[in-house]
């Protein structure tokens, strides 16, 4: 019997599903990690029914087994603006949708329904965790 990754509704399932691949899930510390982490991307929405191979990555990762291909060693941001962004938004008659994002001069802005932004008008596009690196910077 084929079984789907949305029918698994336990551990004991997954194991068997993973063992389908030849991994071995029994380790109580790994099925329930593997379940955790399958809940929470189809709760985010993914899928595995028709993706087998992204299942077998998934568990690899959960597992430690999957190859890291290189290191982060660290990234730099550099924005270049045109001169007077940021300065008085224009007084305009929104003509399309990405006109009503207009924020300042040159800067359209997307915020988070959970950000300062939105609560100050801004349009809220974005969804999912609305984390805050400041403190990390």
């Amino acid at each position: 019997r084929r079984i789907l990754i949305s029918e698994l509704s336990g551990r004991h399932s997954l194991t068997m599903k993973a063992a389908e691949f030849g991994i071995d899930l029994r380790d109580s510390r790994l099925g329930n990690a593997g379940l955790q982490e399958l809940k929470r991307r189809e709760r985010a929405g993914y899928e595995y029914e028709t993706a087998e191979a992204s299942f077998v990555v998934l568990m690899h990762k959960v597992m430690n087994l999957w190859p890291s291909y290189f290191t982060l060693e660290g990234f730099r941001v550099i924005i270049v603006l045109p001169k007077f962004t940021n300065e008085e938004k224009p007084e305009i008659s929104p003509k399309n949708e990405e006109d009503k994002w207009l924020w300042a001069r040159n800067k359209w802005l997307m915020a988070h329904a959970e950000s300062d932004e939105a609560a100050q008008g801004a349009k809220v596009a974005l969804t999912g965790v609305n984390i805050d690196i400041a403190d990390e910077i």
